[in-house]
């Protein structure tokens, strides 16, 4: 039986917001890890990352058939839930897509024939000694971007200016489909 015992969910620093939300419901559990703003939220939260991961938490709570829907399809009416709420405060095409709300979802579920999970994104969830996820998508190009730049004199590796346009661009290509 898969049971929550404890969960950990904390902002990257006691200045900043948290990104990420976590929630359980009976026989299952989740990780969304949204992803850091590239520049000004456009939504009516600290950031755009905070907002995805508390509607999609959110969302994900108010669904009856967490635990039992087809993973995949619960997925992707969560992903198509989001850019539906999304729209519903912005107009996404007027929009460069580096701006739209992007979060990473861990989710692991409980069934007759044992655990299943749906992973999209780095996040990790740890279960009795057994860790679910583990991707790194496109995490070595950022961190290599982040390194070097590292040395910009206003300490911000990531907000460097090369490393966002870098980081923008790679978002642009998560929808390019």
């Amino acid at each position: 039986m898969l049971t929550l015992l404890d969960a950990v969910s904390a902002a990257g620093s006691r200045a900043g917001q948290n990104d990420d939300a976590y929630g359980a419901a009976p026989g299952c559990a989740w990780v969304i890890d949204g992803a850091t703003d590239l520049d000004a939220p456009v939504t009516a939260t600290a950031s755009d990352a905070a907002w995805i991961a508390q509607t999609m938490n959110a969302w994900l709570h108010g669904r009856p058939d967490a635990a039992t829907a087809e993973i995949t399809a619960l997925v992707r009416a969560g992903s198509q839930a989001m850019r539906t709420a999304f729209a519903k405060i912005v107009d996404p095409g007027a929009l460069p897509r580096w701006k739209w709300p992007v979060a990473a979802l861990l989710m692991v579920r409980e069934t007759a024939d044992g655990v299943e999970f749906a992973d999209l994104g780095d996040c990790r969830l740890f279960a009795a000694g057994r860790v679910f996820g583990g991707h790194d998508h496109g995490k070595d190009q950022e961190n290599a971007a982040a390194a070097a730049h590292a040395a910009d004199p206003s300490g911000q590796r990531y907000k460097a200016p090369a490393a966002l346009d870098l980081l923008r661009a790679q978002r642009n290509t998560l929808y390019d489909t």
